[in-house]
Protein backbone atom coordinates (compact mmCIF):
# COMPACT_ATOMS: atom_id res chain seq x y z
CA UNK A 1 0.00 0.00 0.00
CA UNK A 2 1.35 3.41 -0.97
CA UNK A 3 1.46 6.08 1.66
CA UNK A 4 0.47 9.48 0.31
CA UNK A 5 2.32 12.46 1.65
CA UNK A 6 0.76 15.86 1.58
CA UNK A 7 2.69 19.08 1.54
CA UNK A 8 1.43 21.75 3.90
CA UNK A 9 1.29 25.30 2.69
CA UNK A 10 -0.83 28.07 1.25
CA UNK A 11 -2.18 28.51 -2.25
CA UNK A 12 -2.53 32.17 -3.22
CA UNK A 13 -4.44 33.47 -6.23
CA UNK A 14 -5.04 36.86 -7.79
CA UNK A 15 -8.14 37.21 -9.94
CA UNK A 16 -9.45 40.16 -11.89
CA UNK A 17 -12.86 41.02 -13.24
CA UNK A 18 -14.69 44.01 -14.63
CA UNK A 19 -18.12 44.05 -13.01
CA UNK A 20 -19.51 45.90 -16.05
CA UNK A 21 -18.22 43.25 -18.48
CA UNK A 22 -20.10 39.94 -18.93
CA UNK A 23 -16.88 38.03 -19.57
CA UNK A 24 -15.80 35.73 -16.72
CA UNK A 25 -13.10 36.76 -14.29
CA UNK A 26 -9.51 35.86 -15.14
CA UNK A 27 -6.70 34.37 -13.08
CA UNK A 28 -3.80 36.84 -13.17
CA UNK A 29 -1.27 35.13 -10.92
CA UNK A 30 -0.88 32.36 -8.38
CA UNK A 31 1.72 31.32 -5.85
CA UNK A 32 2.39 28.21 -3.77
CA UNK A 33 3.69 29.45 -0.39
CA UNK A 34 5.29 27.20 2.20
CA UNK A 35 4.54 29.49 5.15
CA UNK A 36 1.92 32.02 6.22
CA UNK A 37 4.59 34.74 6.13
CA UNK A 38 5.43 33.91 2.49
CA UNK A 39 1.73 33.99 1.57
CA UNK A 40 1.26 37.33 3.34
CA UNK A 41 4.25 38.86 1.52
CA UNK A 42 3.04 37.59 -1.86
CA UNK A 43 -0.45 39.04 -1.32
CA UNK A 44 1.02 42.37 -0.19
CA UNK A 45 3.39 42.62 -3.17
CA UNK A 46 0.62 41.67 -5.61
CA UNK A 47 -1.76 44.21 -4.07
CA UNK A 48 0.90 46.97 -4.21
CA UNK A 49 1.40 46.15 -7.89
CA UNK A 50 -2.33 46.45 -8.60
CA UNK A 51 -3.14 49.65 -6.69
CA UNK A 52 -2.28 52.04 -9.57
CA UNK A 53 -5.02 50.35 -11.64
CA UNK A 54 -7.72 50.79 -8.98
CA UNK A 55 -10.06 53.71 -8.55
CA UNK A 56 -9.30 56.13 -5.71
CA UNK A 57 -11.59 54.50 -3.13
CA UNK A 58 -10.37 50.97 -3.83
CA UNK A 59 -6.75 52.10 -3.83
CA UNK A 60 -7.22 53.82 -0.47
CA UNK A 61 -8.84 50.68 0.96
CA UNK A 62 -5.97 48.54 -0.35
CA UNK A 63 -3.29 50.77 1.18
CA UNK A 64 -5.20 50.90 4.46
CA UNK A 65 -5.11 47.10 4.58
CA UNK A 66 -1.43 47.05 3.62
CA UNK A 67 -0.50 49.39 6.48
CA UNK A 68 -2.99 48.42 9.21
CA UNK A 69 -5.02 45.40 8.17
CA UNK A 70 -2.08 43.10 7.56
CA UNK A 71 -1.13 43.25 11.23
CA UNK A 72 -4.51 41.80 12.20
CA UNK A 73 -4.47 39.33 9.32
Amino acid sequence: MLKKEFRRGYWCECWTEDVTDPRPRALVASFDADTAAQADRWVAITLRTMTPMLDAAASEEAWEWLYDGRITT
